[in-house]
């Protein structure tokens, strides 16, 4: 007997670690999947009621007691709504939106500021596919974020047919988190860079706080004026991302693109670019492989010039191919090719999406 509750102390401890890591992490909703387990499974274990603890269960709780329910979407009508938007109208704040199956959506999406803390996700494992390919077209804007706290996961995003002004798959004016995402919007023929209208991305001047884009990639010309986004350990394809922020960061980012900072006090560490450029001093480009500097942008400590070829491209992988360089300082450059990175290029493929590299 006494074995035996030892091990389900142990085990006990172990789920309260995971909880501590969910929380950590901000995965609120795994947080309160990790309490409710706990109170279910080790109703009697000390830790439930040891305040000494940092965070302490009741600490915990009091992370997730805000926490709004779930709506599920699914086009067969075998969720609570069949369409994305329906569900965003009908939820309230912090609510959790589940999308149950690949799609296809030929929607266009509008979270207003007055819909705070929403989660639009894929349900494990699957990745909705989002688009104006369809019978609904010529629309603007694919996906419009203007409330604060918005967190979507596990989408691809493919504007195919936009039509109106300004054309944009993902426009964001609230604070958002990006995970694990795709967002497309073909650049126009005739068009050069993002001087006009064609900004397939844009983090705009309505922010309030910082938004964060994790494990994604962005097949767009983009452009950002909001200041204080980072971005982890992403993909940056299309001709052009034009940075008019200050204060950003960029974390092992892989960039086809080219990159022009207007804004200053930026800091990109540990990527692959492809070219750079300031129109002023003050931005920091540290432990980078980069392929040319332009106007005021300089290298700094521990930037090298090596000549990086992909793995596979028309796959969306941008792993090094070969031998993999590293940092001087150590680490790696460039996207790491994180179990859900690789799941999204999987998803990718069998949405049909292929990248057009010849522009």
């Amino acid at each position: 007997a006494q074995a035996e509750t030892g091990l389900r102390a142990d085990a006990a401890e172990a789920l309260y670690q995971v909880a501590v890591q969910h929380h950590r992490d901000g995965e609120l909703r795994l947080l309160a999947e990790a309490i409710q387990r706990l109170r279910t499974e080790f109703p009697n274990a000390e830790l439930l009621s040891d305040p000494s603890r940092s965070p302490s269960i009741t600490e915990l709780e009091a992370a997730v007691a805000d926490l709004g329910g779930k709506l599920v979407v699914r086009l067969d009508g075998q969720g609570d709504h069949t369409t994305i938007q329906a569900a965003i109208d009908a939820a309230p704040d912090n609510t959790l939106i589940e999308i149950a199956d690949r799609g296809p959506y030929n929607e266009s999406l509008r979270i207003p500021s007055n819909k705070s803390g929403l989660t639009v996700q894929g349900a494990a494992g699957i990745w909705p596919l989002i688009t104006s390919a369809g019978p609904v077209q010529n629309f603007p804007t694919l996906l419009s974020v203007e409330a604060d706290g918005t967190t979507i996961e596990r989408l691809i995003l493919v504007h195919a047919a936009p039509g109106g002004d300004p054309k944009r798959c993902l426009s964001v004016t609230g604070k958002l988190r990006m995970r694990s995402c795709f967002a497309q919007m073909p650049i126009q023929a005739g068009t050069e860079g993002i001087r006009g209208l064609e900004q397939g991305i844009y983090i705009g001047h309505g922010n309030r706080a910082a938004c964060a884009i994790e494990d994604s990639i962005l097949y767009a010309n983009t452009t950002v004026l909001a200041s204080q986004l980072t971005m982890t350990n992403c993909v940056l394809l299309g001709e052009e991302v034009r940075l008019a922020a200050t204060g950003c960061e960029f974390t092992n980012v892989t960039a086809t693109a080219r990159i022009v900072l207007l804004g200053g006090s930026n800091v990109f560490q540990k990527s692959i670019l492809n070219l750079i450029g300031s129109s002023r001093p003050g931005n920091r480009i540290e432990s980078c492989n980069v392929a040319g500097y332009l106007d005021k942008a300089t290298p700094g400590a521990g930037c090298t010039t090596h000549v990086v070829q992909f793995r596979a491209p028309m796959e969306f992988d941008f792993r090094q191919l070969g031998e993999r360089r590293r940092p001087p300082a150590g680490g790696d450059w460039g996207c790491d090719y994180t179990p859900e990175m690789v799941e999204l290029t999987r998803a990718l493929a069998e949405h049909g999406i292929r990248p057009n590299l010849s522009r």
